[in-house]
């Protein structure tokens, strides 16, 4: 069995930028791609707290769940909010992604996938906690407003 982890914040960026490639944005390509980073990367988009037998608490968020597809349909999601609203205020040039895209269609991404079946990726953490001597006690849905002590 071959895994292949999650994109972290070096193999977020790249894949990020290529779906921007050949689109009109309203800022620099970089400065939306440092905005979604941060978004997703945020310990505020949890769906978990992973109690351990440690005392530790895992926050389990949108950044262990994403993949280069799913960063691929963040930017084409963008990219139609930009598309909608052009077409709603009837312009003839393209207006051009802007942060507030970005964001609102990370965040549809998030609410659409934090209520999914995420045991797969439960069964990745319990595993490594294992071998570590570790292990799981509990799994609470993650509580908003909150940051949990340990990071995954």
């Amino acid at each position: 069995k071959i895994k292949v982890g999650t994109p972290d914040k070096d193999s977020f960026a790249p894949i990020f930028k290529l779906g921007l490639k050949k689109v009109p944005t309203v800022k620099n390509p970089d400065e939306l791609t440092e905005k979604a980073m941060e978004l997703v990367f945020d310990a505020k988009l949890g769906i978990f707290d992973i109690k351990t037998s440690t005392g530790n608490v895992i926050n389990f968020g949108f950044k262990d769940i994403i993949n280069g597809a799913m960063i691929t349909a963040m930017v084409t999601n963008a990219v139609s909010l930009a598309i909608d609203r052009d077409l709603k205020n009837k312009t003839t040039k393209p207006s051009g992604v802007t942060v507030v895209d970005v964001q609102d269609a990370i965040m549809k991404m998030y609410h659409q996938n934090s209520k999914m079946n995420h045991e797969a990726f439960l069964e990745d953490i319990a595993y490594e906690l294992e071998q570590n001597n570790e292990k799981v006690v509990e799994i609470l849905p993650f509580k908003a407003g909150k940051k949990s002590a340990v990071i995954v």
